[in-house]
């Protein structure tokens, strides 16, 4: 309905402001003041009908604001009467594991914590040095970084096979045979 109002509306508006230009144009100022204010009573009936819409919207708006303050406030009640009614446990406002024996260490959240710190200084470094490498000036650098990290991963590969403290492999080998026989 809000809509043919409208619609009704801006047609009437420019049917006004139409005839006002035509008016002036032939000389004629009684017909053009007329359509004036015809067009001037049009553009306030649009006002009025827009300001009604926005001010519906409001007051609805107010409602469900209302509602929902009334609602939240039956729940803060009914939480506050749960806790009132709520037995009072011996230590409830300490930490449990505070109240266990002190030979157990607990380095488990500190250790955490230590590898969150290395894992988001690696994950900064590998970022620093794509920002580097992701230029297309900068592709011979991304083809060294290759080399290096195959070099490196050969490095350690290397390394771990000289370090090895497991069995020896000399007691999984074939014997050489001897040349001699």
């Amino acid at each position: 309905m809000r809509r043919i109002a409208y619609v009704f509306g801006w047609l009437a508006a420019a049917g006004a402001g139409t005839y006002v230009v035509v008016c002036l144009y032939r000389w004629q100022w009684q017909r053009a003041v007329l359509c004036g204010v015809l067009l001037l009573v049009v553009e306030v009936m649009l006002l009025g009908i827009t300001l009604i819409g926005r001010l519906s919207r409001i007051e609805e708006q107010v409602r469900e604001t209302q509602d929902q303050v009334r609602e939240s406030g039956r729940r803060q009640q009914d939480v506050l009467a749960r806790l009132r009614e709520a037995p009072v446990r011996q230590g409830a406002g300490r930490l449990r594991w505070l109240d266990e024996p002190a030979e157990r260490t607990y380095v488990f959240v500190p250790v955490l914590m230590v590898t969150g710190v290395l894992l988001s200084g690696l994950a900064w470094g590998l970022q620093r040095v794509a920002s580097v490498t992701a230029r297309p000036a900068e592709r011979r650098l991304a083809g060294r970084l290759a080399v290096g990290v195959a070099l490196l991963g050969a490095l350690v590969v290397g390394l771990a096979d000289l370090t090895e403290t497991r069995g020896s492999r000399a007691s999984t080998r074939r014997p050489i045979a001897s040349s001699t026989g």
